[in-house]
């Protein structure tokens, strides 16, 4: 070449390195370059130009002109914490030491938590030169740093940017010297974050000794400090300026196709508690990690007793970010739940409910599926547990995976809270999927009813409209129909005052399958209407003030003439339990017993007035009848019309309940607050019978006539009344009943198959004993009687001459219940188990709380003692329902046409206020005498 034609062209090699050393630049020639550039060599002319390769740019178009290949580039470099990838053995490496600008791209991925992680360093290793070094570093909370320094007293320029990287992600970074602007520039994941400018420039060639190029760790002393450990995807270094627009478009992350519908799903992981299941490498993590709404499906099995145990959590791992995560998760009392928070100043989104859970079935660890759904349009979010819907949350402010700052983990069995595994799990995820699409509640409710659990005799949506049931009973009748009854209340799950019915249902194939509940005792001043209760702090103590109520109801059947008997206490309109006067509510004329009413406008302590034969309402001051009178329902006529008033309804305003009247028009009842004829505001016994096993039903009758007329009225133990078989008392009817307030325990009998009915009083002991209680036949026809008490036992009686007289109260050994405790059921078993006659005892055996339902087997021995003393029982079997910790209540068994025991039970604990008002909580189930006894 001439060397008037090199003049001519201005070509001259770039590269401060380059002419120095006789290195080359690798890669594809930059427009404007010599297509097949030479070596460099001393020509006739000056300079000339040979191969090997070497980038040669025109100087008139120089500016912006930089190579476009890195003079080192390395791939998928993983490391582990503690040591360092060298590039010492690289063929640019005095190029890289002797640089005085240039730029450098990392991709990678942390799966480290040390406080500082170099990616990339240059520095001077011999001993007391531990600060001469270049170094790009990230920290696990999302900073990115460069600190480029030869003692702090020559120079030290650091530059850091928080929140713009994110632990356990692909990152994407990048880093510019430039010499011509004196700036520093950090590039990350498609954005420029932080320039540093210094008058007095720097790089490598101002370190002192530079001998060590690693990837990994910075070499310090000759020991690795600021340890990363991960995987390096991709590491370059160029010995020139790239522009912005070049490492902006390098840094940026790739854009991969949407993926809808399932992101991830896996099977069968096994999990100990505090070890948890790592998600975040699986296909689509980091989609799930950006999810903006979605739906969760998991079935798991728990063999933990933790308070807390996560299912399923998505956060931020990195210290000082405990409080930005997501997760699903059980409780050992069997809640489900959701948290979503970003720290509680940002938001945090709670959705839970007890009682959900199925934590043991018949003697092994029990599966549950669940599902939540989070929904952007409609700003909800949705749970779903064994076939149930259980609970919405709707929220102004809608949130989810991708609000929350800095995820960078997906994990099974616990939730990463500062590289700590909390609330851990133990036992199986069976399945979990994830969705970034909303599944139907429709798709939701059989997804997750794989794993129900029983029947459901009565729940929400079953035709009564009512919400919440509690109180059940169970019958089998002669004739082999199963029979019960329940309270169905409209107003949550508290006791009356409230507006609650008694709902019957009947099951023809022995116990299988359920008819759709009727409704036998109603009051409809109030209307049957589902309503959500409210299970905050203030709106779940709310009650219906104004509305008559049936409660606690009985069933009973005379086997001999196959008569069933339904009882219940009712109390007319604003009354329960607790505010109940003393009284029967009827009043002595001419030697006889009648319901005593009073005229609306009349003060309360005048009762002018009283319900005779036939209905006939009469002024007793005259004696004479009036106008008025009542069916067989109490409803009120005038002149033999029916009177009618204007029907209630209920509905919340926050958590303001609101008692209106609508435009349907009901038949006027002397039970209802807007009567023109007002009951004594007590407690009063009602009856009804059928003849058809509850097809259809008698009028309604008012029991009390057997109480003097100035005592409390007692209550029914609810459950089931006992006809006795054997024995000379053969036939009887006995239902047992109580008063709390007047300390007062007694029977209700009758020997004329329930045409007229006396009370038998009998003393337990203490005042103010609590005495639900259910009755058992010995062999012989004598009788046990086991009670309620509130001194954290379970309390039983004896009677050997028809449950006229009763041994002392005792108690049964080893069981310990709450100290205020629950109702329970007792059964006799009508075939010998282990050749001994036997009965079954139902009850919550928890000491704090209606927990750990337990059935009792106990064998009739015979003592051989006469009297009351002659049959013990030995309580040989135990079978736990569920686990101790898991909510029973309330329950009623029965003995089934097969042989199989039926038991239904509340599945919760029904005196915690935490779980006032929840749906779908009445569980049957059947069991074996096998299974009970095993």
């Amino acid at each position: 070449m001439r060397k008037n034609q090199l003049k001519k062209f201005s070509y001259v090699i770039i590269g401060s390195l380059l002419a120095s050393t006789g290195s080359t630049v690798l890669g594809e020639p930059l427009e404007g370059t010599i297509p097949y550039p030479k070596q460099i060599v001393q020509g006739e002319y000056g300079t000339e130009i040979t191969t090997p390769p070497a980038y040669i740019v025109d100087l008139e178009n120089m500016n912006n002109q930089v190579p476009s290949s890195p003079i080192i580039d390395k791939s998928n470099i993983s490391i582990v914490a503690g040591q360092v990838y060298d590039l010492g053995n690289e063929s640019a490496v005095n190029e890289v030491y002797s640089a005085t600008e240039g730029s450098i791209f990392i991709e990678y991925k942390s799966t480290g938590t040390g406080a500082y992680q170099s990616l990339m360093s240059v520095s001077n290793t011999s001993t007391g030169n531990q600060d001469r070094h270049f170094h790009l570093y990230v920290t696990p909370s999302g900073t990115l740093g460069m600190e480029l320094r030869n003692t702090d007293a020559l120079f030290k320029y650091t530059m850091s940017a928080p929140n713009t990287v994110s632990a356990l992600k692909t990152n994407k970074i990048a880093f510019k010297a430039d010499a011509t602007t004196k700036e520093y520039k950090l590039f990350a994941n498609g954005s420029l974050v932080v320039t540093l400018s210094k008058a007095d420039f720097k790089y490598f060639a101002d370190i002192m000794g530079a001998n060590n190029i690693s990837l990994g760790g910075t070499v310090r002393q000759g020991s690795v400090a600021y340890p990363f450990e991960g995987t390096i995807t991709q590491a370059k270094l160029y010995n020139g300026v790239l522009s912005d627009q070049e490492l902006l478009e390098m840094t940026t992350p790739e854009v991969k196709p949407p993926v809808q519908g399932l992101l991830l799903e896996k099977s069968n992981v096994e999990i100990t508690p505090g070890t948890g299941y790592d998600l975040t490498n699986e296909v689509n993590a980091e989609e799930v990690q950006t999810m903006s709404e979605g739906t969760i499906i998991a079935s798991f099995t728990s063999t933990s007793n933790a308070n807390i145990q996560s299912i399923f959590s998505i956060g931020n791992s990195t210290s000082g970010n405990r409080d930005r995560h997501f997760h699903i998760y059980a409780t050992n009392t069997g809640a489900i739940g959701m948290e979503l928070r970003n720290t509680d100043g940002t938001f945090k989104h709670i959705l839970s409910r007890p009682a959900v859970l199925q934590g043991k079935y018949k003697d092994a660890y029990a599966t549950n599926t669940i599902a939540l759904k989070a929904d952007a349009i409609n700003k909800e979010y949705k749970l779903f547990a064994n076939g149930d819907l259980i609970g919405t949350l709707k929220v102004d402010n809608f949130k989810f995976i991708n609000d929350i700052t800095g995820v960078n983990n997906v994990t099974l069995g616990g939730t990463i809270r500062e590289n700590t595994i909390a609330y851990p799990f133990g036992g199986t995820i069976n399945n979990i999927k994830v969705y970034n699409m909303l599944l139907s509640d429709e798709e939701l409710l059989q997804a997750t009813s794989d794993t129900s659990y029983g029947t459901k005799i009565f729940y929400a949506g079953d035709g009564t409209n009512s919400n919440y049931y509690r109180i059940p009973t169970l019958l089998t009748l002669k004739s082999g129909t199963v029979v019960s009854s329940i309270d169905a209340r409209y107003g949550g799950t508290h006791d009356a005052k409230s507006n609650i019915d008694i709902a019957f249902a009947k099951s023809l194939d022995g116990g299988v399958t359920w008819s759709a509940p009727t409704l036998p005792m109603v009051f409809d001043d109030y209307a049957s209407k589902a309503v959500e209760w409210p299970r905050d702090s203030v709106g779940k103590n709310v009650q219906i003030v104004g509305s008559a109520a049936f409660i606690d109801s009985v069933l009973l059947q005379d086997r001999i003439n196959g008569r069933l008997f339904l009882f219940a206490d009712a109390f007319p309109a604003g009354q329960g339990f607790n505010t109940a006067a003393a009284g029967t509510g009827f009043k002595v004329i001419n030697g006889k017993k009648y319901v005593k009413l009073r005229w609306h406008g009349d003060t309360s302590s005048t009762y002018n007035y009283s319900i005779r034969e036939n209905g006939v309402i009469y002024n007793d001051i005259q004696n004479t009848p009036t106008d008025y009178s009542v069916d067989g329902e109490y409803r009120l006529k005038l002149n033999g019309e029916y009177l009618t008033q204007k029907q209630y309804q209920v509905r919340f305003e926050g958590t303001t309940l609101r008692e209106e009247k609508n435009n349907t028009d009901v038949r006027m009842s002397v039970f209802y607050k807007d009567s023109h004829f007002q009951m004594m505001p007590t407690n009063y016994l009602v009856m009804k019978y059928s003849d058809n096993e509850g097809e259809t039903w008698s009028d309604m009758k008012i029991m009390g006539e057997f109480k003097d007329i100035n005592s409390r009225m007692i209550l029914f133990g609810p459950g089931v009344g006992t006809q006795i078989q054997n024995g000379p008392y053969a036939g009887r009817l006995l239902i047992s009943a109580y008063n709390s307030k007047s300390g007062e325990f007694g029977y209700l009998y009758s020997d004329d198959h329930g045409d007229n009915w006396g009370f038998i009083p009998t003393d337990i002991g203490d005042r103010g004993s609590f005495a639900e209680a259910q009755i058992v036949e010995m062999p012989d026809g004598s009788l046990k009687t086991y009670m309620r008490t509130n001194i954290g036992k379970i309390g039983y009686i004896s009677s050997d001459d028809g449950g006229m007289t009763w041994s002392p109260m005792a108690y049964i050994e080893g069981i310990t219940v709450a100290s205020y405790g629950t109702q329970i059921s007792a059964i006799n078993y009508s075939k010998p188990i282990n050749g001994k006659k036997a009965i079954l005892l139902s009850a919550p055996t928890g000491s704090s709380g209606r927990r750990g339902g337990k059935i009792l087997v106990g064998m009739i021995e015979d003592t051989g003692i006469a009297g009351r003393e002659r049959y013990t029982i030995n309580w040989a079997h135990s079978y736990e329902v569920d686990l101790p910790t898991y909510g029973f209540s309330y329950s009623c068994m029965t003995e089934l046409p097969n042989g199989e025991v039926g038991i239904l039970y509340e599945k919760y604990d029904s005196w915690s206020r935490d779980e006032l008002h929840l749906k779908n909580i009445m569980r049957y189930e059947r069991y074996t005498i096998d299974e009970l006894i095993k």
